[in-house]
């Protein structure tokens, strides 16, 4: 199995360098390094940014990090790049959203890299973020799983994830969001729920129950009923 998963990472890696001949590859930390010429959704030049391309441990079940190699600076919450210039993409949770582990590495760069730094752009003409983004830390925890549920109740959105995490979302059940104001089955009302559950990442969302609750504490917010 890691003889398979050294070849598909190679031959990924070699794929890669075919197509981006201005980065290089240093396999003793599995980064990929150069410039990349950003083109718009029109073909049109946007600019040319240096990036730095890591390939975590999980990877490819779980997206690179991409880190800015000095063109953003100074790094700001404000533009989604952390303090030692990685990326904030997407929220580590809906990375199913815009992430597949068939996607290869092409696809990732062209697709959501492409469209952050399109953004990255916008921010330095406008001086201010043009795109979707949440809040960070524990309250863009709250704020991803109130838009993923469709409700505010923090007790309810942690209940949800308690369920998740338990794999207890099944078709036939009473929809957790719908009640008590109705007890209509999750495969009538939310089935979206079933696909969440599917695709959802038990490691990440034990850790982002934690960051909800850290967030109630703070703000004093029930999240138990």
């Amino acid at each position: 199995m890691m003889g398979n998963k050294r070849k598909r990472l190679q031959s990924e890696v070699d794929n890669f360098l075919g197509e981006m001949p201005d980065f290089n590859y240093d396999q003793e930390s599995q980064s990929l390094k150069g410039d990349y010429l950003v083109l718009d959704d029109e073909g049109k030049y946007v600019d040319s940014y240096p990036l730095i391309i890591r390939l975590t441990a999980d990877y490819p079940f779980a997206p690179p990090e991409v880190f800015d190699d000095g063109k953003n600076e100074p790094y700001s919450s404000d533009r989604h790049i952390e303090e030692n210039g990685k990326f904030c993409l997407f929220y580590a949770d809906e990375s199913w959203k815009y992430y597949s582990p068939d996607d290869g590495l092409i696809k990732f760069l062209h697709g959501p890299v492409r469209e952050f730094l399109v953004l990255q752009k916008a921010y330095e003409i406008e001086g201010r973020w043009e795109g979707p983004g949440r809040a960070h830390y524990q309250k863009g925890c709250f704020e991803f799983y109130k838009d993923e549920f469709g409700v505010t109740d923090p007790r309810k959105i942690h209940s949800l994830m308690k369920q998740v995490i338990k794999r207890k979302i099944k078709g036939g059940n009473i929809c957790p969001i719908c009640y008590p104001e109705a007890t209509t089955r999750i495969r009538n009302c939310h089935p979206e729920l079933l696909e969440f559950q599917k695709r959802a990442s038990i490691p990440l969302m034990k850790g982002s129950i934690k960051k909800l609750e850290t967030h109630c504490q703070n703000n004093r917010m029930p999240y138990t009923y």
